[in-house]
């Protein structure tokens, strides 16, 4: 009976992994960051990055998936120092992420963690009305120096395509680690993504 046992529920969990329906694909877009824990002074204003993915999708069925990928993201954010002088900070991070999805047609609504990898530092240029006043570099991330924990929440919608469909990407990301190791500095993202994505089996 055990053995009976053994054999059927070899048979299911075989069958299940067979019934997995995988997708890959890539996915580009344009983001916008802005970020809280600022010294009073500093005002924030929005400035545009870039960033890019391959992911993965693995339909479970008809309502839920698993998608995990692998992003190299620009994170550019704005401060108004005073009157005329603005400061913008440039960081480069690789993002790691599991996204589960509950699928509603051809919409999907996801929300998952998150690492950046930090590879190297901040790097900053002071302007005055356009001209640039002086640029640098912050190589003071936080302790761990490298990886910074965030959260990510978003929507999509998939236009079929042949053995796939482009994807349409609207999602908010937040940075739950401190930025830095003097205040509560923590980033904030929108992201705007389209990628497409061909179906495996």
């Amino acid at each position: 009976m055990k053995k009976l046992g053994l054999v059927l529920f070899c048979i299911f969990l075989t069958t299940s992994l067979f019934a997995i329906e995988i997708t890959v694909g890539v996915a580009t877009g344009m983001n916008a960051t802005f970020e809280t824990g600022l010294p009073d002074y500093e005002k924030t204003g929005l400035r545009f990055g870039f960033e890019a993915s391959a992911f993965g999708i693995f339909t479970l069925n008809d309502f839920f998936s698993i998608q995990p990928e692998l992003g190299f993201l620009i994170l550019r954010d704005g401060y108004i120092v005073e009157s005329n002088i603005k400061r913008t900070t440039t960081t480069m991070a690789i993002e790691v992420a599991v996204l589960p999805k509950i699928n509603f047609n051809d919409f999907s609504v996801y929300m998952g963690p998150a690492l950046h990898i930090i590879p190297g530092p901040q790097i900053y240029k002071v302007t005055k009305k356009g001209e640039e006043l002086f640029s640098g570099e912050y190589g003071f991330y936080n302790r761990n120096r490298s990886v910074v924990f965030a959260g990510i929440l978003g929507i999509d919608y998939t236009v079929p395509l042949w053995r796939g469909g482009f994807l349409f990407d609207l999602r908010y990301r937040r940075q739950f680690t401190m930025i830095m190791e003097d205040f509560e500095e923590r980033a904030n993202t929108v992201s705007f993504r389209v990628g497409y994505g061909f179906r495996l089996k």
